[in-house]
């Protein structure tokens, strides 16, 4: 008999133990010395119970080790090297043994016993459908001899959602030559509902946003997630109200994930997590996610996004408004890579956005009496044929003592004037600290910023750490009639960050909560219609989230 542990997310180890008594050890080891000095040939090796392998592969490996004037070494490292392919290629579970037998005409046999799975149960699920979890995890179905890589990529994708955690645990099984698999599962509630505040405001609006969000990630039983978000100014509830929907769906267990989404925003800015949506109007749009194959600790997928975007803005003029409406069709295609290793993350996101004449020319009225595209009406030299480029890199380093190290640059180049709701924005808590949300706009852009966290301080209560900061960016624009080519701003600064500990989880209802708190102070002096910052002019900016 023989005993197989292993432990997914690490699968570190894979083991046989047997004890021999001592008296059999001596006998089989003057066998082995007499069968050292035995020659014999090699000419043929077949092997008996391979299902995984090709065959090919198996020719492969086993050919070196056949001839004539052979030893049962030989025999052995054939064995040997036939067993690590199968390690090589994921099958932990599968052992190479020589049996006894005659050698006659230069014929051995090797018998693979493949570890299939005898029983699989699922155990400790409350909110999620057993069937559903089976279901996505195939590569472990009764039957079936398990590859851990493919294994590994099933769990990825059963565990995507933060209420679901399923952990998959081996033992030898009950008839021999089988493994038994639990797979332990650690859910709660699908229901996630939080409240956030804020005050990541725009030039020319009151400080405070206040956003909540509710989402349940196991629609129909089928891990299906619906997010609903909402956001106001709630010192001025006509200044901004902004609604967002998002339905994601994964298409069964390719790793494929189909999401589709929603946007009314009546507001100039509106922050949606780290995106700005620039203007009033509304966005329809979704995004098919394809996973990539997997390297080392290296995740990537690819995403292929379309958008209709409707937004509209008028501008006063006298006792007059010019109306500068604006619908198109964006496409977008981004690629996204995470690097996990054991001294911290790197996230790297590249992505092109483009629109194509078809789609989105289309001629208004831009002033009484005079016909213009919608873009050139919005703004001198904007194409409906428009293209950028935008690259996003971040590093979190983990340093001796407890000190984390995080940097981050971003970049955007376009082919031409963009309407404003396409440029890269800078300023605010996600790029330059010290200055209000998109405070500075640009076709081309560069933001880089880089903060330094201290280790945990004392206390049991909370997570509690103090950072420093610099923070800077640099826009772009194509000449226009009204807009200056270029312009940057910097700032620098000290801040905290606090979280709820693991063990004060679900204490009344409140599954978490965070907050954080930065002192920014510019480094550039900026003065447009609607701001004027003057260097060392100090500003806060703060955010409370609480999860339930």
């Amino acid at each position: 008999m023989f005993a197989l542990t292993a432990e997914f997310g690490f699968w570190s180890s894979v083991s046989i133990s047997a004890e021999t008594p001592q008296p059999a050890r001596e006998a089989s080891t003057e066998i082995a010395d007499a069968e050292k000095k035995l020659l014999f040939d090699i000419l043929d090796i077949q092997i008996e119970g391979n299902t995984v392998l090709p065959q090919m592969v198996v020719e492969r490996i086993i050919y070196p080790f056949m001839g004539e004037q052979k030893t049962i070494d030989d025999l052995e490292a054939a064995r040997k090297a036939l067993e690590q392919t199968y390690k090589d290629s994921g099958f932990v579970t599968v052992f190479v043994d020589i049996p006894e037998q005659d050698v006659k005409d230069g014929v051995v046999r090797l018998s693979v016993t493949e570890g299939k799975v005898g029983r699989l149960r699922i155990k400790d699920s409350r909110y999620y459908s057993l069937g559903l979890i089976r279901e996505a995890v195939p590569s472990l179905a009764e039957g079936s001899v398990p590859n851990f890589p493919v294994v590994q990529k099933e769990m990825a994708s059963l565990n995507r959602s933060a209420a679901l955690r399923v952990s998959p645990v081996l033992r030898a099984g009950t008839t021999p030559g089988t493994v038994d698999v639990d797979l332990n599962v650690k859910d709660r509630s699908p229901l996630y509902a939080s409240m956030e505040l804020n005050d990541r405001f725009s030039p020319n609006t009151s400080r405070l946003r206040l956003i909540g969000t509710l989402r349940y990630d196991n629609l129909w039983q089928r891990r299906h997630s619906l997010n609903a978000q909402y956001q106001i100014a709630p010192e001025n509830l006509n200044e901004v109200q902004v609604f967002s929907g998002t339905y994601l769906m994964g298409l069964g267990n390719s790793g494929i994930m189909l999401a589709v989404y929603g946007v009314h925003a009546d507001s100039n800015v509106a922050v949606l997590g780290s995106t700005n949506v620039i203007g009033k109007g509304d966005i329809v749009g979704t995004r098919l996610v394809l996973p990539l194959t997997g390297l080392d600790n290296y995740y990537h997928s690819l995403a292929l996004g379309f958008d209709y975007k409707n937004f509209k803005q008028a501008v006063q003029l006298g006792t007059d408004s010019l109306n500068t409406p604006i619908r198109y069709f964006p496409i977008s295609l981004q690629y996204n890579g995470t690097q996990q290793d054991t001294s911290g993350t790197t996230q790297l996101g590249l992505g092109v956005h483009f629109s194509t004449r078809p789609l989105s020319e289309r001629r208004i009225e831009c002033i009484p009496g005079v016909y213009e595209d919608q873009f050139e009406c919005k703004r001198h030299g904007a194409q409906a044929d428009f293209i950028y480029l935008r690259s996003d890199l971040q590093r979190q380093q983990t340093l001796p003592k407890d000190f984390i190290l995080s940097g981050r640059v971003s970049a955007q180049i376009a082919n031409q004037p963009l309407v404003n709701n396409e440029q890269f924005s800078a300023g605010g808590v996600e790029t330059v600290r010290g200055y209000p949300e998109s405070q500075l706009l640009g076709d081309n852009g560069f933001q880089g910023s880089v903060g330094l966290q201290t280790p945990r301080l004392p206390g049991d209560l909370i997570d509690w750490r103090m950072l420093v900061f610099v923070d800077g960016a640099y826009t772009h624009n194509y000449q226009t009639l009204d807009t200056d080519l270029s312009y940057g701003i910097m700032s620098t600064g000290f801040g905290m960050r606090i979280r709820s500990p693991d063990n004060l989880k679900g204490l009344r209802g409140l599954s978490a909560f965070s907050g954080a708190l930065d002192f920014a102070w510019p480094l550039r002096n900026f003065r447009n219609s609607t701001t004027n910052i003057q260097t060392g002019d100090m500003r806060v900016h703060f955010k409370v989230l609480l999860e339930m």
